[in-house]
């Protein structure tokens, strides 16, 4: 991976940054980093885009998380253990 890869999703740049020593590397400038979700630090090793306002991330713990954004908010919609 770059530097950092870019996604729309609807109006809003998802940033998935490169994880070199930087845990919370899937964020959304001023508006949502994904330790809001998570509620520690962690590092998102996967994306995926699923329609114009929802995507999903995997951390490395094996957890991924399914994310809507409503309004200018990123809702968490599911968290599921991918072991």
């Amino acid at each position: 991976m770059n530097n950092r890869t870019e996604y729309m999703i609807g109006n809003y740049k998802l940033i998935w940054a490169n994880p070199d020593n930087n845990p919370n590397n899937l964020y959304i400038e001023g508006v949502w980093n994904m330790r809001d979700t998570v509620g520690h630090d962690e590092w998102c090793v996967a994306v995926s885009l699923l329609a114009d306002d929802m995507f999903a991330f995997n951390t490395f713990n094996c957890i991924r998380y399914t994310m809507k954004i409503n309004n200018g908010t990123v809702v968490l919609i599911d968290k599921k253990i991918t072991k």
